[in-house]
């Protein structure tokens, strides 16, 4: 049998490594590549000699399912037009990196966004992805927090601090949200785990009866379109929703005429902006049973409302939100928290009906 590599006319006897085949399926993407190919003693070799290459993003910037693996970008494009986005900050840092036994050879911009990215998404240790990169752990610690301050900074410029208009929420508002248009923003609160703080007294402020662990809470807010627009800083995971709410002053973003749809935990109504409505679930506080007219309406806000759960469960796929966070990680959760939330906006809208009527104006204009 003839080496499966195109223009290698070499017997080959060798089979590609398991580890290295992905590899080659990138490199040559229009090769018959199987787990029975073979191939010649000097291709054997390179691709043994590439897996201690790691992989870098000239490797899978061509696969758009390994770089929304590693990354949670949707594909190599979108992965070069945040880079470019992000280059245009400048820093005091330098973001300039010897790969280690060659001072000559320095670690590529798309490389270190590639290694910030994967730190996010995958949640490896920075001992992995110094091995993998061929440079120090401290150098790896040094990349990710680099590229997570600059784009800490650049995606606040971008998106600032207001809420987008009432008027731009109603140009993608899917049809769940018909009984309610007004409505600005649906908020809720998730919880990341967390290493359990030493202190007695961080440690009690920490603990969730809820998740019967310690926790980091913190609030999310989003457009009827799904697009996360608001992510408050963490707090202690004892903190209630109510607490969290007035601290984050979220509620002074929203004006006269807006509505605001939440969880039934969300007893705000004290609380509320002349003007600003609440949509919450029919809760049971002092009955027995719900009127039918409360059971419909309850279900029309269940309905809407579910998709900041949705968006919820899109960013807890950035593993280092659904992970235990370490105490080391744990000052640099809240911009983390910031960043992961920005990257699940660069994503394509995942309610289809928004997705199509986006289409349908772009195309009408």
């Amino acid at each position: 049998m003839k080496c499966s590599i195109p223009g290698c006319g070499t017997f080959g006897r060798r089979r590609i490594p398991k580890r290295a085949l992905e590899s080659v399926k990138l490199t040559y993407p229009t090769a018959w590549i199987t787990n029975d190919s073979r191939v010649c003693d000097t291709h054997q070799q390179r691709y043994k000699n590439s897996l201690l290459e790691g992989i870098r993003f000239a490797t899978i910037k061509n696969s758009a399912r390994m770089v929304h693996q590693y990354t949670g970008l949707p594909n190599g494009e979108v992965f070069l037009a945040l880079l470019k986005f992000l280059r245009s900050y400048r820093t005091q840092t330098s973001l300039t990196y010897a790969v280690t036994g060659n001072h000559h050879s320095t670690l590529l911009y798309e490389d270190q966004l590639l290694i910030t990215l994967k730190k996010l998404r995958v949640n490896l240790p920075d001992d992995i992805l110094a091995v993998d990169f061929q440079v120090s752990r401290s150098q790896i610690t040094s990349i990710w927090r680099s590229w997570l301050d600059i784009m800490v900074n650049k995606f606040k410029t971008l998106v600032g601090d207001e809420l987008p208009s009432l008027a731009k929420c109603q140009k993608a508002m899917p049809a769940c949200f018909a009984s309610h248009p007004n409505t600005r923003i649906v908020i809720d609160c998730t919880e990341v785990p967390i290493e359990a703080p030493s202190n007695i007294e961080s440690s009690a402020k920490c603990y969730s009866h809820y998740k019967s662990t310690h926790t980091a809470k913190l609030l999310i807010g989003i457009a009827p379109s799904g697009v996360i627009t608001y992510v408050s800083r963490c707090y202690p995971g004892g903190t209630t929703d109510k607490e969290i709410v007035v601290d984050s002053a979220i509620l002074q973003k929203v004006t006269v005429g807006d509505n605001v749809m939440a969880d039934k935990g969300f007893l705000i109504h004290d609380i509320l902006p002349e003007g600003v409505t609440l949509n919450i679930p029919a809760g049971m506080w002092g009955k027995t049973q719900f009127t039918p007219e409360e059971v419909a309406a309850s279900r029309k806000v269940s309905i809407a409302r579910i998709h900041v759960e949705r968006s919820i469960g899109y960013l807890k796929r950035y593993k280092i939100l659904g992970n235990k966070v370490v105490a080391k990680m744990l000052p640099y959760l809240s911009d983390i928290a910031f960043v992961c939330a920005q990257l699940v906006n660069l994503n394509p809208v995942f309610l289809r009906e928004v997705d199509n009527d986006f289409f349908k104006m772009t195309r009408a204009t």
